[in-house]
């Protein structure tokens, strides 16, 4: 037991490369974007089944945690580039919304109330506000940020975490607005700067943190204690701050290890810098793709043994698939650099 204690204290497993491409982090791309499609189209009861919610549930914040390390990683201050933001995020999402706000015209469905309060029709919608508040936020914090060391960095995010849970659970803040808001994710930010300054550091203090929070998402998941005012009672249970230490670490150095068996294959290196680089598209296609293709599209198939796995086989491919097409369309489009 002393033996492996002690050599957890010496674990720095992986630093990423800050100064160029980094296959890796197109890994947690990949492998993000297709779990998003994955668990979007997964029944609930195999989310259960599969404790899906620790290992395919944890996807936006391992996006924030990529878009934190890519705007950190030089170690200067970050300017936001505004016209890399309206071609290649908003005028693509406005693209897609609107094809969706047309289809739910013609089938009489839309209703302008809804589309407010969610963020926009589709399933993950609310992630390109997140994505732009936190993009904001890294920039405005940096001066202040630069000033602290990590441990400082995470006992204030933290205080920060926790004062905005009480504060919504007093003022019993619309579960609409909270979706939209990004202040349940902040804590990833200096989870983040720990990728920049230690990479995927495992240790004893880091393991005993990645089991935590798993226990944390378990105990979220399956009991229904309102923990209020301590926790703000929503159904984002899993994404609080006390659920996130074991995703830079423990979930990070799990993958990291299947990424080196995968990387051996030139083919699957090719797959994942594709995937890496539609991520977003896919993103904003299979918002399109569930909205159009519900599964009682199918339901001239009688089974639903059969009707389900064909469903989620067509819907994963046609977000894949159409994401991918729909970045070459805009990349023929607009010319822009992407991270």
């Amino acid at each position: 037991m002393v033996s492996i204690l002690n050599s957890l204290n010496r674990m720095n497993v992986f630093s990423f490369n800050k100064d160029g491409y980094d296959p890796f982090i197109d890994f947690l791309k990949a492998y993000s974007i297709l779990f998003v499609v994955i668990g979007h189209c997964l029944p609930v009861a195999l989310y259960n089944y599969t404790l899906f919610w620790v290992w395919g549930g944890m996807q936006v914040p391992m996006f924030i945690l990529i878009q934190t390390f890519h705007v950190y990683k030089k170690g200067v201050q970050p300017k936001l580039n505004w016209v890399n933001l309206l071609k290649r995020i908003f005028l693509p999402f406005v693209t897609v919304q609107f094809l969706i706000i047309g289809y739910k015209a013609l089938t009489g469905d839309f209703l302008w109330t809804i589309f407010i309060t969610s963020g926009g029709y589709g399933r993950g919608s609310y992630y390109i506000w997140i994505y732009l508040q936190i993009a904001f936020l890294l920039v405005l914090l940096w001066p202040w940020l630069r000033k602290l060391s990590l441990n400082q960095a995470l006992i204030s995010f933290l205080i920060l975490s926790i004062v905005f849970e009480f504060l919504f659970s007093v003022i019993d803040c619309p579960s609409w607005l909270y979706r939209l808001l990004c202040v349940r994710y902040i804590f990833l930010i200096p989870l983040g700067l720990i990728w920049v300054e230690k990479g995927i550091l495992m240790n004893l203090r880091t393991v005993m943190l990645s089991i935590l929070s798993i226990f944390a998402v378990l105990f979220f998941v399956f009991t229904n204690y309102d923990l209020e005012p301590f926790f703000f009672n929503t159904g984002w249970k899993i994404h609080r701050w006390l659920c996130y230490f074991y995703i830079p670490f423990l979930l990070t150095y799990g993958l990291w290890l299947l990424f080196g068996i995968i990387k051996k294959s030139d083919l699957a290196l090719s797959v994942i810098k594709e995937t890496a680089k539609s991520s977003y598209e896919i993103y904003l296609i299979q918002m399109l793709v569930f909205v159009m293709f519900p599964i009682h599209t199918l339901s001239f198939i009688p089974s639903t043994i059969i009707r389900l796995p064909i469903w989620m086989l067509l819907t994963f491919f046609m977000s894949v698939v159409g994401g991918i097409l729909f970045n070459r369309v805009i990349q023929s489009l607009f010319v822009v650099k992407r991270k």
